[in-house]
């Protein structure tokens, strides 16, 4: 059932493609190993090829598998995304909102996306709703952006700024500073 360049994958290649990178989340996320070499990379894939294409037609080479990957993470971030819009847009009508098949959520958590499409903080002078950060379930209470301490290096240095001659932009920095401790 192979046509030209529409190659529809079964799904228990994509199942099988999911369970791969569960097994192997570096490649999932899109970030191998520190020290693990462009050559070892491919070598994997064709590994990965070798198995998915054992599933059956349509058969791909790595670079193929690579891309189905790839776009499958992208459909996934932009149906999160449409949620997020439909879940915050004002008006009336029936909800909009496509729910996640289970596989789709065992991928969002294997790459942490939803952190990228609903980020927590403010926007544009309103504050944003927190979400259901991937983070907080793994234990990672860390922020993205942690705001500086008083006595951290950047203050230190912007302090330092103050007691130069250059009091234009210690002023500036000054005024970001304010901006960023409230």
């Amino acid at each position: 059932m192979e046509s030209g360049k529409n190659k529809i994958s079964t799904k228990d290649q994509i199942e099988r493609l999911i369970e791969l990178m569960e097994r192997r989340p570096e490649f999932g996320r899109g970030k191998p190993q520190f020290g693990c070499s462009q050559n070892r990379v491919k070598e994997i894939w064709e590994e990965f090829a070798l198995e998915l294409n054992s599933f059956g037609p349509p058969t791909r080479t790595a670079s193929e598998w690579t891309r189905v990957w790839v776009h499958y993470k992208a459909n996934l971030k932009r149906k999160l995304s449409n949620n997020r819009n439909n879940l915050v847009a004002t008006g009336g009508g029936p909800s909009q909102e496509k729910s996640l098949s289970p596989l789709e959520e065992s991928v969002a958590q294997l790459i942490y996306i939803r952190s990228q499409v609903t980020p927590s903080g403010r926007a544009f002078g309103t504050e944003n709703m927190p979400p259901a950060s991937d983070d907080e379930e793994h234990g990672n209470t860390m922020s993205a952006c942690p705001r500086p301490r008083l006595g951290s290096p950047l203050v230190q240095t912007l302090a330092s700024f103050s007691l130069r001659q250059d009091h234009e932009f210690a002023g500036v920095a000054m005024l970001r500073l304010s901006v960023w401790s409230f």
